[in-house]
């Protein structure tokens, strides 16, 4: 995930995380490595409900080349 972050910081992206972050050693390596390079513009990680996590998902990935 930290590798995610540079990599679309670098690209002058926002970084966007679909993630699972529920147990304590997933908090633990979102709050040293990762969280850090997110910047202070990134809102803290919630977990929304499925429909709105699908369409994230569809919106984000690559368009198929024909």
């Amino acid at each position: 995930m930290h590798r995610a972050v540079r990599t679309a910081r670098l690209a002058r992206r926002k970084p966007v995380m679909i993630t699972k972050i529920r147990e304590p050693e997933q908090w633990r390596y979102y709050t040293e490595p990762v969280r850090p390079l997110m910047g202070a513009d990134h809102p803290e990680p919630r977990e929304e409900p499925l429909a709105p996590r699908v369409a994230t998902s569809r919106a984000m990935a690559p368009t198929p080349v024909a």
